[in-house]
């Protein structure tokens, strides 16, 4: 199984090297002194890709657009709405994706995830981006199970 993995798209909040916490419904901070080691959208379809590949077991999971060396069979377009942690020690995540047909023209399936996840320490940003990086493991999980039940 071949999968083309893009675009995959951020809000602009998110495109900062500082890791973003929400301190309330209206309210957004950056952690001034707690960053991501690359930004965001280099990171995070380089992960899913991974989790995808290893989930599949194929490797043949392209980040699009990119060089892809021969044809999909899939294409997964994802819009992140949310990807932040809240300094009582929750994070979640909120997206919203697509699976394409190999041409990226016609929807085979999609749908909208929300994965919470909850037990860091406050204000602990360590544990706060490895719940992060769980809720990404999660998501990759379901765009795999969707996956596999389109393909029977």
């Amino acid at each position: 199984l071949a999968i083309g993995l893009g675009p995959v798209t951020f809000p602009g909040y998110l495109d900062r090297p500082q890791i973003v916490v929400r301190q309330s419904i209206y309210r957004l901070e950056t952690a001034e002194f707690d960053r991501w080691a690359e930004p965001l959208k280099d990171t995070i379809p380089r992960i899913l890709a991974e989790n995808l590949s290893f989930l599949l077991e194929s490797d043949e999971v392209y980040i699009v657009p990119g060089r892809i060396p021969r044809d999909v069979d899939l294409v997964i377009s994802i819009e992140f709405l949310r990807f932040e942690a809240m300094l009582d020690g929750d994070v979640v995540l909120v997206a919203r994706w697509e699976i394409l047909d190999p041409q990226g023209e016609r929807r085979l399936s999609g749908g909208r995830a929300v994965v919470s996840r909850s037990g860091a320490a406050p204000e602990d940003y360590e544990s706060l981006v490895a719940l992060l990086s769980d809720a990404l493991g999660d998501f990759a999980q379901t765009l795999v199970a969707e996956i596999q039940a389109m393909r029977g």
